[in-house]
This record gives C-alpha cells, sequence and structure tokens, in this order.
C-alpha cells in the first residue's frame, strides 16, 4: 500500500502546475460529456451523482460505501447555512460548475435569487441546460472569480456567498477570490473545502496533506479566512473539518464568517 502510495504521489507531482487555464481545460471536457447527456439524467443522479459504491468518509470513519451518501452530508450542511439567511435575498456560488448545488437550493427555497458564477464555458452552458430541464430559474454566468467581477456590482441583497470543492482548484490565486466574497456578501461568506490544515493528525490526514501537496491543490484558506475576522467586521464562525468527503484523502472542510453588526 505504501509504495503504491508512493508512485501515485511521485507521478502527481510531475503534473503541471494548476492555472485558470489549466482547470478550465480539464472541466471543458468532463462536463462536454455532461452537457450530451443532461436531457436523459434524472434529477437524483444529476443532483447526487451514480449510485456507485466507493470508499467514502462519513463521521470521520472510512467505509465501502455509496457516493451519493457523502453528497448528501455535503448538501444537508449547505441547507442549513442558506436557511439561516434573510427569505427572498440573493445566494452566490462561486465556481459553480455544472450547477448542481444551486439546483438543489433552488427547488428547497424558491423564493431565494440564485447566481452561479464558473469558469468553464461548457460548465455554465451544461448548469443552464439543466435548470431548463428541471424548470429552475438560476443565473449562470462565465467569469473568473479570481478577477474583478463587474456581474457582482449589478447584484442586490446578497446574503450569502459560498464555495463547495472550487477554490481547492486555485492554489495560488484563492485569495482574490476570498475578497470578492466577503465584499459581495451582507451576511455570510462560507466555504465547504478541502482544508488542510483542518485535517486531523492521522495517517489519513497526513496522507491527504502529502496528496493535496502533490496534486497542487488549496493550502492557507484557514489563515486567510482568519485574518479576515480579525478586522473586525467579521466574526469566525465555524472553521473545522466535517468528518465526511467522497474521497476519505479530501475531506470536506468548514468555515463559515458572519458579518458583524
Amino acid at each position: 500500500m505504501l509504495k503504491a502510495l508512493a508512485i501515485f504521489l511521485l507521478a502527481s507531482m510531475r503534473r503541471r502546475r494548476r492555472t485558470p487555464a489549466t482547470v478550465r481545460e480539464n472541466y471543458d471536457a468532463e462536463r462536454g460529456r455532461l452537457l450530451a447527456r443532461v436531457a436523459e439524467i434524472d434529477w437524483q443522479t444529476y443532483i447526487f451523482g451514480p449510485d456507485e459504491r466507493d470508499f467514502v468518509l462519513i463521521d470521520g470513519v472510512v467505509r465501502d460505501g455509496h457516493l451519493p451518501e457523502a453528497r448528501q452530508c455535503l448538501l444537508c450542511r449547505l441547507e442549513q447555512i442558506v436557511a439561516s439567511v434573510p427569505a427572498a435575498s440573493t445566494i452566490v456560488e462561486f465556481g459553480s460548475g455544472d450547477g448542481r448545488n444551486l439546483l438543489y437550493l433552488k427547488r428547497l427555497f424558491p423564493t431565494h435569487r440564485m447566481v452561479g458564477f464558473e469558469l468553464s464555458p461548457v460548465s455554465v452552458d451544461a448548469a443552464r441546460a439543466a435548470a431548463r430541464r428541471f424548470g429552475l430559474d438560476i443565473s449562470f454566468h462565465v467569469a473568473n472569480v479570481c478577477e474583478p467581477m463587474t456581474e457582482l456590482g449589478k447584484l442586490k441583497d446578497v446574503s450569502l456567498t459560498f464555495s463547495v470543492h472550487a477554490l481547492e482548484q486555485m492554489p495560488r490565486i484563492y485569495t482574490a477570490a476570498v475578497r470578492n466574497m466577503v465584499a459581495a456578501s451582507r451576511d455570510i461568506v462560507a466555504m465547504l473545502e478541502p482544508v488542510p490544515e483542518l485535517m486531523p493528525w492521522t495517517f489519513r490526514g497526513m496522507v491527504s496533506r502529502v496528496r493535496i501537496v502533490a496534486l497542487d491543490r488549496l493550502r492557507g484558506l484557514a489563515g486567510e479566512m482568519r485574518s479576515h475576522a480579525a478586522s473586525g467586521a467579521w466574526r469566525l464562525e465555524t472553521c473545522r473539518a466535517t468528518g465526511f468527503g467522497d474521497n476519505p484523502l479530501n475531506e470536506t472542510c468548514e468555515i463559515v464568517l458572519k458579518r458583524l453588526r
């Protein structure tokens, strides 16, 4: 097992550094395949993914389970966060991907305005196609969230900005995305991301940290969010590992800022 892990890490370290161009290229290809099948995919599969068995992390325990189980844990937590903001306000996802998070939330919270920003144009096309298929009114836009975003200034009553496994793709430029999220929200900023500095000091946690370095993924998010809290305008409400993940080596962590009144 250790030999296989070492081979995987060495191979990963030879990959290209992660940039907006490489991320866009990868997701355009993946979401192109999804776009071709949107009309055939049912709600459960689109939102939760195929009902496949694999090793998942649930309640801090690695076990053989179904991938949608871990997905359900993430969506339940996201649902709780959205439930805490005023009705009929605007919810913005940074790195909205194929749109499934916002689709799930819009069905639960129909009075909220849902807006997604995504780097990959093909992903945006897939998200828009899915919104039409399931009859949900959501706005999806192509944007690099690590650059100035003129569209943000046009939005009103933004109560929540959030990201889900999106900032992890921006290892050297994510601080600009965080600044955009903080500037846009009047109430809450939430990140559900793999954050290595919050992962447990167990064998799994240590391997996870090495994996993140090898794959050129996000590091330092916890410190960045604590610096925003130290400014005096925000309170660090949550900063923890959640104990769930569809990949046991990529545990979802939760960081939530709430604006002080």
